[in-house]
């Protein structure tokens, strides 16, 4: 009798076991089938004679005016805003004492603009910086590209590739210094997206904002004094209120061109004005949009909880959306917050699984169909694939069935322990 009630016990566990096993392979195999996998606009404001612009508003990221903002033009001396955040970013010591070749002294132009280098003349890289910015010294661009890059090829390559992670897509560069080529040259977008991007470093905006540095005495040279040729900063015959610093540029074929960054209040402007026919002409169109954003507009803040959740529905989630952040936005005094257009999109490319906070689109503010101020769009909680949550779900069943299989087998072992007392 004991053998046969033994025996049943056995038979019961066996197909307990089976059926449990059955469910798991069906719930793992069902998987399969579960898997599916500018509005910037250009503003209408007049300007007198400049053929290309951009201004940014660097707090915020946003293209506040273009006037063929995307057309090609020669960027002139502008250039060495990119060379000067390419060195930046890629020297390991800005004290470093280089020695200047004849290529940097004798391969240029001697016509063109320079701090008159001397060939063997030992100088840092900071200070070949200084005279880069301040005095837009091509023989300090080529000692500069020479020392970082190799050789001036190599450097231009350098330069392509930091333009490319900024953004900077319509360009291209071929030396470090702008004296001309047909294929060197970029668009107002693209110099104004560089140079919000130069000014977030701290050691560029310190040379960009300095009116006089000092090259000691070396060993080929007197000390030299460099002055700042921005004519819009402090103490120089165009001083506007709150610029900090920027670059000039011209060549015969390029026109004059000029970059400019400046504050006040809490707004920070990028102004960059292409192919003027003068210098006065392109201060007066520089400080005409200065004029235009920091008296008709401010900045202000979209609170992040007021930014509706998105859904997207991937496999069997409802993926939800938020924004990653308080939003700034640029807007003209006097607008109502409440008019203000609140646009979540996600990427194409979003796919499960997912982390919370992880990025999965972007947030627009949209005002009088003008884009103002954006964010990221992120993941509001971790998502599973599908299989993932089916192997989950498999792995539960699986463990509360071996669970339940141990406690039989355990109360199997005491009913047979207590018959054997007996």
């Amino acid at each position: 009798m004991r053998m046969k009630r033994q025996s049943k016990t056995s038979a019961y566990l066996k197909s307990f076991l089976m059926a449990t096993l059955t469910v798991i392979i069906m719930l793992t195999m069902s998987v399969g089938a579960v898997f599916a996998a500018s509005p910037e606009g250009p503003d209408v404001f007049p300007l007198s004679d400049v053929r290309g612009a951009a201004v940014i508003e660097t707090n915020s990221g946003v293209s506040l005016y273009a006037k063929n903002a995307d057309k090609q033009f020669y960027p002139a001396s502008t250039t060495k805003v990119l060379t000067a955040i390419t060195v930046l970013e890629n020297a390991e010591d800005l004290d470093k004492e280089t020695t200047v070749s004849d290529a940097a002294v004798n391969g240029i132009d001697p016509s063109s603009s320079h701090i008159a280098l001397e060939v063997g003349e030992k100088v840092t890289i900071r200070q070949l910086l200084y005279g880069l910015l301040l005095c837009s010294g091509n023989d300090c661009a080529v000692a500069l590209a020479e020392e970082v890059g190799g050789s001036v090829s190599n450097f231009a390559k350098m330069m392509n590739k930091t333009a490319k992670k900024i953004g900077a897509d319509n360009s291209h560069f071929v030396n470090p210094h702008g004296l001309f080529s047909k294929k060197h040259y970029t668009t107002p977008n693209d110099l104004a997206k560089i140079m919000s991007y130069c000014v977030k470093n701290d050691d560029f905006v310190k040379i960009i904002k300095t009116i006089k540095f000092v090259i000691p005495k070396t060993n080929k040279s007197k000390k030299r004094e460099l002055w700042n040729s921005h004519r819009l900063i402090k103490y120089k015959y165009r001083h506007y209120k709150g610029v900090i610093g920027g670059k000039t540029g011209y060549i015969d074929e390029s026109g004059f061109n000029l970059i400019t960054y400046a504050k006040r209040k809490n707004m920070n402007l990028v102004v960059v004005c292409m192919r003027a026919s003068s210098q006065q002409t392109i201060d007066d169109d520089t400080i005409s949009l200065m004029n235009r954003y920091f008296k008709g507009y401010h900045l202000a803040d979209v609170k992040k909880k007021s930014v509706p959740a998105a859904s997207l529905k991937l496999e069997d989630k409802n993926v939800r959306g938020v924004a990653a952040n308080d939003i700034k936005v640029v807007l003209p005094n006097g607008t109502d917050p409440d008019q203000i257009e609140k646009i979540s999109t996600f990427s194409e490319d979003v796919k499960l699984p997912l982390e919370k906070g992880q990025t999965v689109g972007k947030v627009e503010c949209v005002y009088n169909d003008h884009i103002v101020g954006t964010a990221d769009l992120v993941s509001k909680k971790d998502y599973e694939t599908a299989q993932q949550t089916m192997i989950k779900k498999a792995a539960i069943i699986g463990g509360a069935a071996l669970l339940i299989l141990i406690m039989i087998i355990i109360a199997a072992n005491r009913r047979k322990r207590k018959r054997k007392r007996k």
